[in-house]
């Protein structure tokens, strides 16, 4: 591909695909590969792109490229992540709420899902970390405080299913941006927030379908989730 250079430079010839930016410049000695013996031809390590000439032009592959990409997925994980810890605050929240109220099994259960949420938080922290970036502390919301049982269920159940659509727009985003492994990690936390809304979606029409009488045989249940337990989506080993 030639390289339309001015007279100047003397003859180069660019790999197809190199990005030509920046001045007129020496490759230093230290970056440069050789290719071929018996002719002026090398690949600069540094850019990425091979040479044959002696006065060359610095070009540049774009290696801010790749991290544009990679800093892309880190937002997209930590915009996931802020919503995981808001989730965890919230349920462990309702927890308590339940577990005063006396909704014993109910209470069990909303502990197992914020034990979920803790499990993504950090499944996403470590991703962002793999991928050279710094996981946010940041809670997406505030705590909805003191809410009626009848409440929380309908309300929960609303929080999973945008969750759910934010999910697959950030898993979105890692396609486009070519990281396919975080996006099968997207996958997987979304199959387990379906689980999490079905649970709630089941909750919220017992209580409207049956009301007092539901929630009387909840009532006095033990709220006890031993200590082994993995979380609601993962059943603990027998």
């Amino acid at each position: 591909m030639a390289s339309g250079l001015p007279n100047r430079c003397g003859p180069v010839t660019l790999v197809p695909g190199a990005v030509r930016r920046d001045s007129l410049c020496r490759v230093p000695l230290a970056h440069k590969i050789p290719v071929s013996a018996g002719a002026a031809r090398y690949i600069d390590r540094r850019f990425r792109v091979t040479y044959i000439g002696t006065n060359i032009c610095k070009e540049r592959f774009a290696m801010s490229d790749r991290e544009t990409r990679k800093a892309n997925v880190v937002e997209a994980l930590n915009k996931a992540r802020s919503m995981e810890l808001h989730a965890i605050h919230q349920y462990m929240n309702q927890h308590y709420n339940l577990d005063d109220m006396d909704y014993g099994e109910l209470a069990a259960n909303m502990k197992l899902i914020a034990i979920d949420e803790m499990r993504h938080c950090e499944m996403f922290a470590e991703r962002i970390k793999e991928l050279g970036g710094e996981p946010t502390s940041e809670v997406a919301g505030k705590v909805i405080k003191g809410q009626e049982v009848k409440a929380i269920y309908s309300s929960d159940s609303d929080s999973e299913d945008d969750t759910i659509f934010v999910y697959n727009e950030l898993r979105k985003v890692c396609v486009d941006n070519g990281d396919i492994l975080t996006a099968k990690l997207f996958e997987t936390i979304i199959g387990e927030e379906q689980i999490h809304l079905n649970y709630f979606d089941n909750i919220s029409d017992h209580i409207e379908t049956l009301g007092d009488t539901f929630l009387s045989k909840i009532a006095g249940t033990p709220s006890s989730t031993g200590g082994t337990t993995k979380g609601f989506a993962i059943a603990p080993a027998a």
